[in-house]
C-alpha cells in the first residue's frame, strides 16, 4: 500500500539504455533533492541496474515549476493516504514520529494491494499454488472475482476457463493446486497472511516455537519476544496483525468456509518452553532504571511477580539502589502496567511455559543446534523441500560451509562447497544417504 513517487522523464539515453522513469523512494527523498516538477536533474544507475535522481539542476529550473504534492487519495481506489508512523519502544516510553512512507488505507479494498497481497500469498514459498501467474490474478481481481485470499477457494471451473490463457486441462489443473493447498504447514500458512516484518524465516520460528496458530493469533508482544531473533517492534507489528478485525474475518473464512486445515504440532517448542524466568520477564516489562541484572535481584528477594507488584518501596530499598527502587514502585503504582504484567505471566500459565508451571518432559528436536548445508542438486525432492525437511528436525539450514557446519548433502554437480567440506572433514551425504537418514527420523520422503 506504499505511495512510491517515482520521476517522469523526457527519455534519455544512460550506460546505452534508455530511460524514462526513476525512483525517488520515497517523499523525504524528493524534500532532500528539494525537486520540483519541471526541473532537470541529474540520473544514473544505481550499481548499472535501477535509474536514480541524483541532483538537480538549479540553474536550469523553469519559472513555472510546481512543488511535488503528496496525493491525498490513492490513485487506484481512492482511499485516502495517510503518512506512516514510527514508534520506537523502550523503557516503558513510546516515541511517536513521522516515517517517509505514506499509504493508502483500502488495504484488500484496494485493487493495487489486492493482486500483490494474492501474489504473495500463492508464491512458491507461501502457498505454493502453481497455475497462478501474476497476469491471471491480474484477470480474477480486475474481474471482481476474488476480493481476498479466501475467495480462492471459491472459484468455479466456468469462472476460470473463460480467463485468458485458459483450456479445460489447465483450468481443472489449477482448481486442483488451490484445493491442495488446504492442508499447509503451520509455518507457511504464517508467512502466506504478510504480516508485517514476518519473512519466511520468523515465520518458522513462530510456527517451531508456538506450535499452533491459536497460541500465535493471541501472543501478547512481551511473549513473543521470547521467541529468537523476535525484537519488541516486530513482536507488536505481530499482534496488532492479529488484533485487527479485517485480518481476523480473512483468517476466519480460510479456517471456516474454506476448510482449510493448518499441519502443526500443537506442542510448543521446547526451548521456548523452558525460556521464562521470573527475572526475565521482569527486565521484558521495560522498567526505567531496571536492566536484567536489577530485575533478577528482585525475582530473587520476592518470589513471585504478585510479591513484586504489591511490594513497598522500603522493601524494594533493601534489594536494590534508591533510584532503581523508586522506579520500580513508581511503574507498578501505575494500574496499567500492573496489569499488563499480570496478564503477561497469565498467558505464560496459559501456554505451559511459566517458571512454576509444570513442564512436560518435551524432547529437543533431533538436529537442534547443527547447521546443515545443502549443494548440488537432488532428485528425489527439491533443495526447497529438502530444508524444510531439516529445519523440521530443528537444523539450520546455511547457504555456505564453515568449521561450524555439521553436515553437508552432496548431489550431483556439487562444486565448491563440497571441496571445502573435504577440506574441513565434514560430514558429507550423497542423496540416497540423506534420504535415508530422514527415513530413520521418521520423516516421509516423496
Amino acid at each position: 500500500g506504499a505511495g512510491t513517487p517515482v520521476a517522469r522523464l523526457k527519455p534519455v539515453k544512460v550506460a546505452g539504455v534508455t530511460v524514462a522513469n526513476a525512483t525517488l523512494h520515497n517523499m523525504d527523498e524528493v524534500a532532500r533533492l528539494g525537486l520540483m516538477i519541471g526541473d532537470t536533474v541529474i540520473i544514473r544507475r544505481a550499481g548499472d541496474v535501477i535509474p536514480q535522481v541524483v541532483q538537480v539542476v538549479q540553474e536550469r529550473r523553469p519559472t513555472d515549476a510546481r512543488a511535488v504534492e503528496i496525493p491525498q487519495t490513492c490513485p487506484v481506489c481512492g482511499s485516502q493516504v495517510e503518512r506512516t508512523q514510527l514508534i520506537k519502544r523502550s523503557k516503558g516510553k513510546e516515541t511517536i514520529s513521522e516515517g517517509a512512507v505514506y499509504r493508502c488505507v483500502g488495504r484488500l479494498a484496494c485493487g493495487a494491494q489486492l493482486k500483490q497481497a494474492i501474489i504473495h500469498y500463492v508464491s512458491r514459498r507461501a502457498m505454493d499454488i502453481e497455475g497462478l501467474g501474476d497476469k491471471t490474478i491480474e484477470q480474477l481481481v480486475d474481474e471482481k472475482l476474488i476480493g481476498s485470499p479466501a475467495d480462492l477457494y471459491k472459484l468455479k471451473y466456468e469462472q476460470i476457463i473463460d480467463l485468458e490463457g485458459f483450456a479445460e486441462i489447465s483450468s481443472k489443473k489449477l482448481l486442483k493446486a488451490i484445493d491442495d493447498s488446504k492442508q499447509p504447514t503451520l509455518a507457511r500458512f504464517i508467512y502466506a497472511l504478510g504480516i508485517p516484518d514476518v519473512g519466511e524465516e520468523t515465520a518458522k520460528v513462530l510456527a517451531r516455537s508456538l506450535g499452533s496458530l491459536d497460541r500465535v493469533i493471541v501472543a501478547l508482544p512481551e511473549v513473543l519476544t521470547y521467541l529468537p531473533d523476535v525484537g519488541l517492534e516486530v513482536a507488536h507489528e505481530i499482534h496488532s496483525f492479529f488484533e485487527d478485525e479485517h485480518n481476523q474475518n480473512v483468517i476466519g473464512a480460510l479456517l471456516g468456509e474454506c476448510q482449510m486445515e493448518l499441519q502443526d504440532t500443537g506442542d510448543l517448542g521446547a526451548e521456548f518452553a523452558a525460556s521464562a524466568t521470573l527475572g526475565g520477564m521482569l527486565d521484558k516489562l521495560n522498567i526505567p532504571s531496571v536492566g536484567p541484572g536489577a530485575a533478577q535481584k528482585l525475582a530473587d528477594k520476592f518470589g513471585t511477580l504478585e510479591a513484586v507488584v504489591s511490594a513497598d518501596w522500603l522493601d524494594m530499598r533493601q534489594t536494590l539502589p534508591e533510584k532503581q527502587a523508586q522506579a520500580v514502585r513508581a511503574f507498578f503504582d501505575v494500574p496499567e502496567h500492573a496489569q499488563r504484567a499480570l496478564a503477561i505471566e497469565q498467558q505464560l500459565k496459559d501456554f505451559g511455559m511459566h517458571w512454576q508451571s509444570e513442564k512436560k518432559v518435551v524432547e529437543g528436536l533431533p538436529l537442534a543446534g547443527q547447521t546443515w548445508v545443502l549443494t548440488g542438486s537432488l532428485e528425489l525432492m527439491s533443495r526447497d523441500v529438502a530444508k524444510e525437511k531439516l529445519e523440521g528436525l530443528g537444523a539450520k539450514v546455511s547457504g555456505s560451509v564453515s568449521a561450524k557446519t555439521h553436515t553437508v548433502v552432496a548431489g550431483p554437480g556439487a562444486g565448491s562447497k563440497l571441496t571445502k567440506a573435504n577440506e574441513l572433514g565434514l560430514k558429507v551425504l550423497d542423496e540416497e544417504a540423506f534420504v535415508g537418514f530422514l527415513k530413520q527420523q521418521g520423516v516421509e520422503v516423496g
